[in-house]
């Protein structure tokens, strides 16, 4: 079956040129116009991706569910197939709910975000409010904020800003500058993510922490200041 068919294969009672008509617009928005006449083999992963969802898409749904698509394509894949999902998504007018572990992959797509935690939706509200305001550590975990701070350790460790009574500081590997000004604290280790290396410190309070950084770092210890976090009830 070319990539045509595949296509046109929930079409079968459209008119044969309306069907024509609908087949060559979802490819051209795609960008699988080239590949009409293509067998499933000749396609790669990301390309077989786009076919699904042109398929799924031809009989112009009311409402589309996709449960983790990009899951099985590598990172570079995924981050730039999530922003051509979202342009299509958008361009049709298609209501979809978005499955997917992957809060960065979530925020790219979605308009609303809903968290669920056994079973229960925790927080539901734009990508934005969401992010700067989660509504527990569960919330907070999910979106990578590894390390709760108290109001102390956070102003000792730089941080110029106020927690309300009841709430911590939730910080990621990105909420940290590594800068010749900061606290000094030990390297516990080191190790390589895909766009950044990870230094492994212990904070003034006892807890380990990751910090984002450019290049691995000599030496037994370094100086950190903390630049931001998300308060987050305790």
């Amino acid at each position: 079956m070319t990539v045509a068919k595949n296509v046109a294969y929930g079409l079968s009672k459209w008119p044969k040129a309306r069907r024509a008509q609908r087949v060559a617009e979802l490819l051209e928005l795609v960008g699988l116009a080239d590949l009409a006449d293509r067998k499933p083999p000749e396609l790669s992963g990301g390309q077989a991706q786009r076919v699904a969802l042109a398929r799924s898409l031809a009989p112009e749904p009311r409402a589309l569910m996709l449960d983790e698509p990009l899951s099985a394509l590598d990172r570079g894949l995924r981050e730039r197939l999530a922003e051509d999902l979202s342009r299509i998504l958008r361009e049709t007018n298609t209501t979809a709910l978005y499955v997917t572990h992957d809060h960065e992959e979530a925020f790219v797509i979605a308009d609303d975000v809903a968290i669920m935690a056994d079973g229960k939706i925790i927080q539901h509200d734009s990508p934005e409010v969401v992010w700067q305001t989660p509504a527990s550590k569960a919330v907070a975990a999910f979106l990578g904020f590894r390390t709760f701070l108290t109001q102390a350790t956070a102003t000792k460790l730089g941080w110029d800003g106020t927690l309300n009574v009841g709430y911590v500081l939730g910080v990621g590997p990105h909420n940290f500058d590594i800068t010749d000004d900061g606290v000094e604290v030990p390297i516990l280790d080191q190790g390589f993510a895909p766009d950044h290396v990870e230094i492994g410190v212990r904070l003034p309070d006892g807890q380990c922490c990751v910090v984002a950084h450019g290049v691995r770092l000599s030496g037994d210890t370094t100086r950190i200041r903390l630049t931001g976090g998300a308060p987050i009830p305790a």
